[in-house]
């Protein structure tokens, strides 16, 4: 089988916690410099949610707008 190429994501220590930047700040959707302590997991993280709504309400009031 073909070898897959994958994105390495740069890891870190903080603390005693392998931590790395949150996929947000990666994806651009945030300029916040934020870590993430959940190993990638954002169905954990309050942020993760948090930025979810924010834009499901920003949809809505375009859909609205329209």
């Amino acid at each position: 089988m073909g070898k897959r190429m994958t994105k390495e994501r740069k890891c870190f220590f903080v603390g005693s916690i392998l931590s790395r930047p949150c996929v947000h700040l990666e994806k651009g959707r945030t300029g916040i410099p934020k870590i993430c302590i959940w190993n990638g997991e954002c169905w954990h993280c309050a942020f993760d949610q948090w930025i979810r709504e924010i834009e499901e309400r920003e949809i809505m009031l375009f859909a609205q707008a329209a």
